[in-house]
């Protein structure tokens, strides 16, 4: 049973440093380390189809965080399938996932699509932040509107 590490970035690497993510790689044991410059939100990833081809049953493959697989639930989802079907054990961080086990908890699963859609896997989850940060800029007065609706909204507080 080998340990795989998959780490990506999603801009080159003069802009985001990819070693960060191959040093905490290498500090949890990883056999071999699948590294790729691509956004997270893109359906392929070459690297992780080779990862994904190369991992047989009871092997292991972690990244530092859920965002570093996918930026899509969708596509989280369909990896987490994956391991089921092929008993592979998926570390994301703190959070693990055992699929090399007969009776898998229910838990970790929805914990992990939980996670990633909290820091902001899916494009839906993006959207409302920026909704609730630009309504607490406009409680605080920033211009998220055109000058004209500000000037609207002031003569109505008066």
């Amino acid at each position: 049973m080998k340990k795989y590490g998959y780490a990506r970035c999603s801009t080159e690497e003069t802009r985001q440093d990819i070693e960060r993510q191959g040093r905490e790689l290498t500090a949890q044991g990883v056999d071999e380390i699948f590294k790729e410059y691509i956004s997270g939100s893109k359906p392929e990833k070459p690297e992780l189809a080779k990862l994904l081809s190369k991992t047989a049953t009871g092997d292991t493959i972690c990244t530092t965080e859920v965002s570093r697989l996918t930026r899509s639930i969708h596509q989280l989802c369909h990896i987490i399938d994956e391991a089921k079907a092929r008993k592979i054990k998926l570390i994301c961080g703190s959070l693990e996932l055992d699929c090399t086990v007969d009776r898998i908890d229910p838990m970790p699963p929805s914990n992990v699509t939980h996670h990633g859609s909290i820091r902001g896997t899916g494009k839906r989850s993006n959207s409302r932040t920026h909704q609730i940060r630009n309504r607490k800029r406009e409680r605080k007065g920033c211009c998220t509107r055109s000058p004209t609706q500000n000037r609207r909204r002031s003569t109505r507080s008066r």
